[in-house]
């Protein structure tokens, strides 16, 4: 403990000529590093440590390491560190621009500590301009912030028969305008926030992005599991950007301009007929297989009378303390401002099995057309201990749900519930899907979106750097059917279940769902058109 509370080293002076450094620091950003054809092999835990200075260092806990360590390191926290082995930072796509590089070890010590001077995310900003001085050649990653001006429709795109989902932003400050591509789940965060705050111009931070070159544009692109987004954060950098944003020829009271591109993507037929291979939910819930399904259930019941929950302007949930006060653990503050969102558990059934699956706010707000609020609202009047009467229209109907099963990640959001991404009820589709031959199940897609040049010079879409090759039409799908079923005998009861049968829940105590549990962290959002937000 001694060792630990001697005299502090300043990350800007480490160097190769002792091991000891005593450091006071804050882990910014940890992650796992894995095998790319293998995710459940983790080579090591990457951190990056920014000290009361601001400077940051990138940090390993390499395979031997991790099982000591794994459960001790938190993000967002602050800590005493000492003892490590001093390396050279180098390959490609570093976290930070120091020289040097920290590696625990056997003789590592880490206590936890509290510091109000070392900054919560450790922003080290980039210029557009410096952005596009690289020329799309670098070996760090960029942190950058500035108004969204621009979003494109969300791609659908397919490379060694895996689909990946794209999204393209303009981001705009003093030096000019950049343009941001973003993969996988990135795409939800987007869409999460456009569901919620509409077409106003709002601040949004990308930390830890690579620089790319497409088609003679530098812009950025995300790292999978490093990068990080921050919508409107709530720290002195955001909001004195905001501020200057009235000296320069941007306004920040205009909307958000939709792309609108010659690329193609997936329409809500051909997401739900033809893209993605289809399950009945006992299929469901014995393969094997990775990836997004399609399945054709009737929602039995709502089995749990926590149908709603207050959220930050992150989108996550807020804890409220014994004063009153709500707590959000994901912007590590209080916020005074929060609003109720809708978050339904559904006992679904195709007369092949039953699953629990989670309808989150946009699903809700798709189905019901009315926003969580005004059910609250609606719920007070008719002063319901569980539900508004509104909310059971959902019981009975017949719904296509596009849902992911992943071995790699937990693909449930609690109690095996599963994560929905998408959802249909529109009559036409469902019943084209019925009488699609006897209800095939196809392995490959189908329809694959062509990409072209997008229409504005200032925002291109990267596919041949991120993800080379070309894209291509895939033929001959393989096939296996289940026989079709009628599950209207089943829908007996059209009231609500409570997990207890017998709990009641007060409106001004609403759930607090656990991020944790929730892998993406958010809640899922309708992309069917995001022009049309």
């Amino acid at each position: 403990m001694a060792l630990v509370n001697g005299p502090i080293d300043m990350v800007r002076n480490i160097c190769g000529e002792k091991d000891s450094w005593r450091l006071k620091v804050r882990v910014v950003r940890l992650w796992k590093s894995c095998s790319k054809n293998d995710p459940k092999k983790v080579f090591s835990l990457e951190m990056v440590l920014v000290d009361a200075e601001g400077a940051r260092i990138q940090t390993s806990i390499r395979k031997p390491m991790i099982c000591k360590f794994v459960d001790v390191v938190v993000e967002g926290e602050v800590y005493k560190m000492i003892h490590f082995y001093v390396v050279k930072n180098l390959g490609n796509f570093r976290a930070t621009k120091h020289e040097f590089k920290l590696i625990f070890n056997s003789r590592t010590t880490v206590f936890r500590a509290e510091s109000q001077l070392i900054p919560e995310f450790g922003l080290s900003l980039s210029s557009s301009e410096d952005i596009r001085k690289t020329k799309g050649e670098s070996e760090y990653l960029y942190d950058m912030m500035g108004l969204l001006t621009v979003v494109s429709a969300e791609k659908n795109i397919v490379k060694d028969g895996k689909t990946t989902r794209l999204i393209v932003l303009e981001l705009t400050d003093d030096k000019g305008k950049i343009r941001c591509t973003l993969f996988g789940d990135y795409v939800d965060k987007v869409n999460e926030f456009l569901s919620l705050s509409g077409t106003q111009l709002t601040v949004v931070v990308i930390q830890f992005a690579r620089v790319n070159t497409y088609k003679g544009e530098v812009g950025l692109v995300n790292v999978f599991n490093t990068s990080r987004l921050l919508w409107n954060p709530q720290i002195v950098e955001a909001i004195d950007f905001r501020k200057s944003v009235a000296c320069h020829e941007v306004d920040s009271d205009i909307c958000i301009g939709f792309l609108d591109d010659d690329i193609q993507s997936l329409s809500m037929k051909d997401e739900f007929l033809n893209s993605f291979p289809r399950k009945n939910l006992e299929e469901l819930q014995t393969c094997e297989e990775d990836g997004f399904f399609v399945v054709l259930a009737t929602v039995l019941s709502i089995i749990d009378d926590h149908w709603w929950y207050s959220a930050c302007s992150c989108n996550r949930s807020v804890t409220t303390d014994d004063e009153g006060q709500n707590y959000c653990t994901n912007c590590a503050t209080y916020v005074s401002q929060v609003t109720p969102r809708y978050k339904l558990k559904l006992l679904v059934c195709d007369c092949f099995e039953t699953a629990t699956f989670i309808l989150f706010d946009s699903h809700c707000r798709y189905l019901l057309n009315k926003s969580c609020e005004e059910m609250l609202s609606i719920s007070k009047v008719e002063s319901s201990p569980t539900f508004p009467d509104e909310l059971k229209q959902i019981v009975g109907k017949e719904i296509l749900f596009k849902v992911q099963k992943n071995a790699d990640v937990s693909f449930f959001y609690d109690d095996d519930a599963y994560k929905v991404k998408k959802i249909c009820d529109d009559t036409e589709i469902i019943e084209e899907f019925k009488t699609d031959g006897s209800i095939v199940t196809p392995k490959k897609l189908k329809f694959v979106p062509k990409f072209s040049d997008m229409s504005s010079p200032n925002v291109t879409c990267e596919v041949s750097k991120c993800l080379d090759e070309d894209f291509s039409i895939v033929t001959q799908p393989e096939f296996s059917t289940f026989e079709k079923g009628d599950c209207s005998s089943f829908v007996q009861d059209m009231s609500i279940l409570t997990d207890s049968q017998v709990s009641t829940t007060s409106l001004v105590e609403p759930s607090h769902p656990d991020v944790n549990d929730n892998p993406d962290g958010k809640k899922e959002v309708d992309n069917t058109n995001i022009s049309l937000l």
